[in-house]
């Protein structure tokens, strides 16, 4: 069986580039948008967003954490794969 572990993104104030995973949201953010400058500068410019989907915040991961995202969202059955899901669920209005 498969060992499983917690992936949790890391989170930096050093500048660096960063990239949206969540599921796209139209007319608020999109999957695969990449930012650059600190991580609290990115969620700083997508405060309305995060405002209105706080789980939007654990998918905006640092560049050299995309594989083990995807991984780990692929994956599923996980807190980041369950966070994903609640997004969808409030887009459709559940």
């Amino acid at each position: 069986m498969a060992k499983k572990t917690k992936l949790t993104p890391t989170v930096s104030s050093s500048v660096g580039v960063y990239v949206y995973l969540g599921p796209t949201i139209h007319g608020v953010i999109q999957n695969g948008t990449i930012f650059k400058g600190a991580f609290e500068d990115v969620c700083k410019r997508n405060l309305d967003a995060i405002k209105r989907f706080p789980d939007i915040r654990r998918f905006i991961v640092k560049d050299t954490e995309v594989s083990k995202v995807k991984a780990s969202l692929k994956e599923g059955e996980n807190f980041l794969s369950n966070a994903y899901k609640k997004i969808i669920s409030q887009i459709q209005g559940g």
